[in-house]
């Protein structure tokens, strides 16, 4: 089961979309007069009529495509981006989480000319930490790096998510590059998560404290002879 902070991440990220799909506006449908039908008047009819013929057996619904279709990651997926985000949540929802990434991976290389403030960029980053927290708490670290990576070349470009979102699993994906003896990936994490939006408010002072000591390692100076 998904963690109850996930699916509240996921519904957020709703959320967004729907106000996107609002400010990007939508063609709006009217009647027309090819659209309209009137019964027809039973004198004109000629008297010899042929009989009425049977209605036809109604069409047997067919379901939608399931959100396990595969994605290939790249701006040239046929589905939109509102398309892809919506397969991508509900994947993730099944616990399809390969389904998942090409889904948010894909829509979000759609934005890649979108401004940085466009909602569409904003919920395709949300998706992207929200999907890499799932992995980390399943054991796929590896899976979960690579997402985070995607997070540091985004803020690299200006295109930036709230340090509340991403900020503690940045921390995270630090720390263990540093247990592993990679000070200078681990440095390169803290650095843009400390670029994140939002790092400087005071309520999130402890969590920058220690990306700080990640950025800028106290060295022991070598004590006198």
């Amino acid at each position: 089961m998904i963690d109850s902070r996930i699916q509240y991440a996921l519904g957020l990220a709703a959320l967004l979309v729907a106000l996107g799909v609002l400010g990007l506006g939508c063609n709006g449908g009217g009647l027309s007069a090819d659209s309209l039908s009137f019964p027809k008047d039973k004198s004109a009819a000629p008297a010899s009529a042929a009989p009425a013929q049977p209605a036809p057996a109604p069409t047997e619904w067919t379901a939608p495509e399931p959100a396990t279709a595969q994605f290939e990651p790249g701006a040239d997926s046929p589905y939109s981006w509102a398309e892809l985000s919506a397969r991508g949540r509900d994947a993730m929802l099944a616990g399809d989480y390969p389904t998942a990434k090409s889904a948010f991976v894909s829509a979000l290389s759609q934005t890649a000319t979108l401004e940085d403030h466009d909602v569409r960029v904003k919920t395709s980053l949300v998706n992207i930490t929200v999907l890499a927290q799932a992995l980390d708490a399943e054991g796929s670290q590896d899976q979960s790096a690579e997402l985070v990576q995607i997070l540091i070349v985004q803020e690299q470009a200006d295109r930036r998510i709230n340090f509340d979102v991403a900020g503690p699993l940045m921390l995270s994906h630090a720390e263990r590059e540093l247990a592993a003896g990679n000070p200078a990936m681990a440095a390169q994490i803290a650095q843009a998560a400390l670029n994140l939006d939002g790092s400087s408010n005071p309520i999130n002072a402890s969590l920058r404290e220690k990306l700080d000591a990640m950025v800028w390692p106290v060295s022991t100076a070598p004590s006198a002879e």
